[in-house]
């Protein structure tokens, strides 16, 4: 993470590359907390518990790969014509 971070910030002085990587921080653990807050009201309000959507997430997974073991491509693209 380092290398990207210098490289988005190499024109910047010290100070202000600090000051950015903070800002950084800081969006990043506000958008966390708000994508746990608003995942925990969903599965609240459909009355999903973590356990649940566990399952549910692997039988995609396995439906998906058994559809790729099967026909061997992931999905069907058309040719447009």
């Amino acid at each position: 993470m380092l290398p990207f971070i210098l490289a988005l910030t190499h024109q910047m002085e010290a100070a202000e590359r600090a000051g950015a990587v903070r800002y950084a921080m800081l969006t990043a653990l506000v958008l966390g907390l708000a994508f746990v807050a608003v995942g925990k009201g969903v599965f609240w309000a459909l009355g999903v518990t973590v356990d649940e959507f566990l399952v549910a997430g692997g039988l995609i997974l396995l439906a998906l790969s058994i559809n790729h073991l099967v026909r061997r491509k992931f999905v069907e693209i058309e040719p447009a014509e």
